[in-house]
C-alpha cells in the first residue's frame, strides 16, 4: 500500500467513523404548548371557547438574540391563541416552559389587522431587530377556513428589540405581489447590502418576494421550480400542493446565491441574489442537488455549510457549498426528529432546531401524554469542518473531515487538527498569498478529493 493509499483510507475510515458526532442536545420540550396567561381564568374562558385547543398549537419559526428564543406558533387550525412568542434561551426547568406573546397579549387579536394573524417566518439583524412574516391567512388548512375572521392582509413586521420592542415597521404587502386568498408566506433570510437590508421570503404559491427595506417596496419574482411538483414519494400530510419553502442563503463575504426548495420535492435549486434584488424576469435558476427527502427548513452558517432536515427520514443533513453537492447526514433520532422544522443561528454561532410533530397535529392525532415539541441546540465548537491540504509532489489534495467530537484525534501518527494546514506550489511566481490561493483553490476545486494542479 502506497502512503498516499494509507493515508486516503485512513482519512475516509475516520470519515465513516465521525459523521454522527454533532453535540445537539434538547434545551426544551413540551407536551403540549402553553402561554404565560394574564390570569387562570383568561385560560380558562379561552379553553371553553375554544380560542385555545392545546391540540392545535405547534411551534415552527424561530429566532434567537441574547437571552430570548423567539418562537412563531402558526395559526394552521383554530384555537392558536398566541402566534408569536418568546422564552429565555436558558430556562431553569428544561420541561414544558410557557410560552410569553410577543409583544404582548393585544398584538395577538384575530381579526384585528393591526395585530399578528398568522406568523411563520423570523430572522434577526445585527442591529438587534426581530423581522416577523405574517402570512395574514388564518387557519390555513382548507375546511378550517373562516371568511368572517380571515381578513388582514400579509404583512412584514420589524421590531427594535433594542427599544422596547417597538414597532419600527408595518408593511402590508399589495395584492398584485402578494395574493390574499391564495399566497403563502413562509420562510425568511436577511441579505445586507451597502446601503439597504432586503428580505427575501418564501411563497408556497410558487414565488419569492424581495423587500427592500430602504424603498419601502416590494416585488416578487417565479420561475417553474418554485411551485409545487408531482412528489414521487409517499406524499406528506403536508406538502404535496405547495410550492417553494425553505430558504438558505450564501454568507456575507460571498453573497452569490439563494438556495430553495419546496416541500413536494427533495431537488434543491440555486438563484443569483443580483437577480432577485433587480427583479430580474428570467432567473437563472440552476438545480445544484437532490436531497434524499424532501426539507421544510433549511439555513446556512457563516462558512457555507448549510443545516436542512429530511422529512420522513427522521433526521438533519449536511452539504459544504463550497464543493459540488453531497449530503452528509449528522443527526439522526426517529422519535426526536419526526418533524425537523426550522433553522437558526444565535450571535455565537451556534445552531438552534426546532423539531416538532406537525405531521401528526395536522392529522389530528397529536398524543398530549408524550414528548411532540423539542428546541435542540447544536454547539458551535462542535460544528467546525475540517479541510486538510494534502502535497503530493507538485500536486495538492483537498480533504474534508467531517466535525470530530474531541478537539483533537490522533490517527496512526496523523494528527487532525482545528488548524488549517495551507501548502503552496514551490515552483510558483505568483504573488498571491497563502489565504488566497486556498481559497482560489477551494472554489476551483470539484468534489470531495478532487486533486488541484
Amino acid at each position: 500500500m502506497t502512503a498516499f493509499s494509507w493515508l486516503a483510507t485512513a482519512l475516509l475510515a475516520l470519515t465513516a467513523a465521525s459523521a454522527n458526532t454533532l453535540n445537539f442536545s434538547v434545551v426544551y420540550q413540551w407536551n403540549k404548548i402553553d402561554y404565560a396567561w394574564p390570569t387562570d381564568s383568561s385560560k380558562a374562558q379561552a379553553l371553553s371557547l375554544g380560542r385555545y385547543q392545546p391540540e392545535h398549537n405547534a411551534p415552527a419559526g424561530l429566532a434567537v438574540l441574547g437571552q430570548r428564543v423567539f418562537v412563531s406558533v402558526p395559526r394552521y387550525l383554530q384555537g392558536v391563541p398566541s402566534t408569536l412568542n418568546w422564552l429565555p434561551s436558558n430556562g431553569a426547568s428544561s420541561t414544558s416552559p410557557k410560552l410569553h406573546p410577543f409583544p404582548s397579549w393585544d398584538m395577538q387579536g384575530i381579526g384585528n389587522c393591526s395585530a399578528l394573524q398568522n406568523v411563520f417566518g423570523l430572522e434577526v439583524d445585527s442591529h438587534g431587530r426581530l423581522w416577523a412574516v405574517d402570512a395574514g391567512r388564518l387557519f390555513t388548512r382548507k375546511n378550517q377556513r373562516r371568511s368572517d375572521l380571515d381578513k388582514c392582509p400579509p404583512k412584514l413586521l420589524i421590531f427594535d428589540l433594542n427599544n422596547n420592542n417597538s414597532i419600527e415597521l408595518r408593511y402590508e404587502f399589495p395584492e398584485d405581489v402578494v395574493s390574499r386568498n391564495s399566497s403563502l408566506l413562509s420562510d425568511l433570510v436577511l441579505d445586507k447590502t451597502s446601503d439597504d437590508w432586503l428580505a427575501y421570503i418564501s411563497d408556497a404559491s410558487g414565488h419569492i418576494i424581495v423587500f427592500s427595506l430602504g424603498k419601502k417596496k416590494s416585488w416578487r419574482v417565479q420561475h417553474p421550480s418554485m411551485l409545487a411538483a408531482q412528489p414521487e414519494h409517499e406524499p406528506l400530510p403536508l406538502g404535496r400542493d405547495l410550492g417553494v419553502s425553505g430558504l438558505a442563503l450564501s454568507p456575507l463575504n460571498d453573497r452569490t446565491f439563494l438556495y430553495f426548495s419546496t416541500l413536494s420535492s427533495p431537488e434543491l435549486f440555486s438563484v443569483p441574489v443580483s437577480e432577485l434584488r433587480a427583479g430580474s424576469d428570467k432567473l437563472t435558476v440552476k438545480s445544484v442537488g437532490t436531497k434524499s427527502a424532501p426539507s421544510r427548513g433549511m439555513s446556512m452558517d457563516n462558512k457555507g455549510l448549510m443545516y436542512f432536515g429530511l422529512l420522513g427520514k427522521q433526521s438533519v443533513a449536511t452539504w459544504d457549498t463550497k464543493f459540488s453537492f453531497r449530503e452528509e447526514l449528522v443527526f439522526e433520532d426517529k422519535e426526536v426528529l419526526q418533524w425537523p422544522d426550522t433553522f437558526a443561528f444565535d450571535a455565537s454561532d451556534n445552531l438552534w432546531l426546532i423539531a416538532n410533530k406537525l405531521q401528526a397535529l395536522l392529522q389530528r392525532k397529536l398524543n398530549l401524554d408524550e414528548t411532540n415539541f423539542r428546541l435542540i441546540k447544536a454547539a458551535h465548537f462542535a460544528r467546525h469542518r475540517h479541510v486538510v491540504v494534502i502535497r503530493l509532489g507538485h500536486r495538492f489534495l483537498l480533504l474534508r473531515t467531517p466535525p470530530v467530537k474531541h478537539h483533537r484525534r490522533t490517527y496512526n501518527q496523523l494528527l487532525l487538527s482545528d488548524t488549517l494546514e495551507v501548502l503552496k506550489p514551490e515552483n510558483s511566481d505568483s504573488e498571491e498569498g497563502e489565504t488566497d490561493w486556498l481559497e482560489r483553490a477551494l472554489r476551483e476545486e470539484g468534489p470531495n478529493g478532487a486533486p488541484v494542479s
